[in-house]
């Protein structure tokens, strides 16, 4: 049985620093982005994408809109009801990082990718059969990565990576998330996509980028009362999440609430998503695929 009636699978890449704050310090982190509590991963809430979505479809009838997401709270005494729609948080599938390889490499984990396929099966979304990648190994996409070393930020693997033409066709199936414009990005990904273990994937990912954000008072400085400095994290540019948009079960709606959406997601190509919007962050490619479109069928 699937968790909804129906269901498509979403890709969202960071073209710039994504920032989806958790609310609450970490240390000298004054605003660490939101993160699983078991993992540690970046992790994009389904409330911000819903948000998100629904803002990107403000041009379309406000009827339409209440079913799908559901209507607004305007303290009128407007009775509530849920939405038709149903949105999972986006999980971090491939982390851009720097590499004396390439500029960056695209890295992934063993349970990653055993989670993403879970996800999709649960969802009867079509996918690949589970993982039978040999454990422990640094597996590629690319031949030309199999001669040693290979340096992803400080880590460093003297023997070099294995190649895998498992991991090659989940690369090119992931690589259909992203837009069909994007040729170059997608081979990029195909021909870039490394496993490592999932102990080093989970320190490289604690790792993330932190930006020193300062506030200037009247005088330009931070020594009057109005001047504050700040530590802000960030996803890094060129980071695939993945997130499913499904219907709630149990509903009969024809024409299909999901696909009466999907013949207005086009609006969702290019999203901005998380803070900092006025200084360029969050902007995301945010590709809503068919139902195979983490499969490996079809993949080139």
């Amino acid at each position: 049985m699937s968790a909804w009636e129906n269901a498509v699978v979403c890709g969202i890449y960071t073209m710039t620093p994504l920032h989806v704050s958790s609310g609450q310090a970490e240390g000298a982190i004054d605003l660490p982005v939101t993160k699983e509590s078991h993992t540690g991963f970046p992790v994009i809430p389904a409330s911000s994408l819903k948000g998100v979505a629904r803002d990107a479809m403000k041009e379309v009838s406000e009827e339409y809109v209440t079913k799908w997401f559901g209507p607004k709270t305007d303290g009128k005494g407007t009775e509530l009801s849920a939405g038709a729609l149903v949105f999972t948080e986006a999980r971090l599938v491939a982390y851009a990082a720097r590499s004396l390889n390439r500029p960056f490499l695209y890295v992934t984990s063993r349970l990653v990718l055993e989670r993403l396929l879970r996800d999709l099966r649960a969802a009867n979304i079509k996918t690949l059969d589970p993982l039978t990648l040999p454990q422990g190994e640094v597996l590629v996409t690319d031949k030309s990565l199999e001669k040693p070393p290979i340096v992803l930020e400080d880590a460093v693997y003297s023997n070099g990576g294995v190649f895998s033409p498992e991991l090659e066709a989940i690369a090119n199936a992931l690589a259909r998330l992203l837009p069909a414009s994007e040729d170059a990005t997608r081979n990029r990904f195909a021909k870039g996509l490394v496993l490592v273990p999932d102990n080093d994937f989970a320190f490289l990912t604690s790792r993330l980028p932190v930006r020193a954000r300062i506030k200037l008072g009247e005088n330009k400085t931070t020594s009057d009362k109005e001047g504050n400095l700040w530590y802000e994290e960030q996803v890094p540019s060129d980071c695939l999440f993945v997130s499913m948009i499904g219907e709630r079960r149990g509903r009969r709606d024809k024409p299909s609430p999901l696909s009466e959406f999907l013949t207005q997601s086009k609006e969702l190509g290019v999203a901005q998503i998380g803070g900092n919007e006025t200084v360029g962050e969050g902007i995301c490619y945010w590709t809503v695929g068919p139902k195979d479109a983490a499969s490996a069928k079809g993949a080139k």
